[in-house]
Parts: C-alpha cells; structure tokens; sequence
C-alpha cells in the first residue's frame, strides 16, 4: 500500500492533497461593485482556484486604462468585501502575494 486516507468525521470536502499545492488560474479575479454613496463603493472580488494571494488592492481613475491604488486589505477567505472612497469613474481589484508582487487584476468597473 502506498497511500492510505481517511476523512475526519466533521470533513465534507472530496479533496485531499498528498503534496503542497499552489493554484494560478489562467482568468483574471472576479469583482462586483456596489455603489453605497456619491463617493462610497463596496467591492467584492474573488479569484476562484488561486492559492497566493495575500491582499487586495484597490485601484480607481478616470479612465480604464490609468488606474491608481486607493487602499488595500487582506484577502479575507474566498470573497474579500472592501469598502472604498472612489471620486473617479473606474474602479478594478488586484491581487498581491506576500511579497508584493502583483498577481492578477480584475477588469475595470465604471461607476
């Protein structure tokens, strides 16, 4: 027998990983915005199957092309919400890993 595996009473989940794994999805994170007031914008965004992401960036300016960071916030489990003070009319989300280095940007939302 090479392997032999059981799943503890209070798992639900089909997998299980014998090596260290690290996800890079060939897509670009998902975001939803959400308009709270004439300068307040909720985000949410996710990156389905992607594993070094450490924060999220957001990004604004007034065109989609020329975007820059607001604030940023820790990824937060598969959603991170963030709340942000956009005055431009573009907003978009980017991935960081622990280093800094940036990963992946969402597409630009228009307000």
């Amino acid at each position: 027998m090479l392997l032999n595996a059981e799943f503890p009473p209070e798992c639900e989940s089909y997998r299980a990983f014998r090596f260290s794994w690290s996800g890079h999805p060939p897509d670009t994170p998902a975001l939803a915005v959400e308009q709270r007031s004439r300068n307040s914008v909720a985000l949410h965004v996710s990156w389905n199957d992607t594993t070094e992401v450490a924060t999220w960036e957001v990004i604004s300016g007034p065109r989609p092309n020329r975007l820059e960071p607001l604030s940023s916030v820790p990824r937060d489990g598969f959603e991170t919400a963030m709340l942000a003070q956009a005055t431009d009319p573009y907003v978009a989300a980017r991935a960081r890993n622990s280093s800094g280095e940036i990963l992946g940007t969402s597409a630009p939302v228009k307000l």
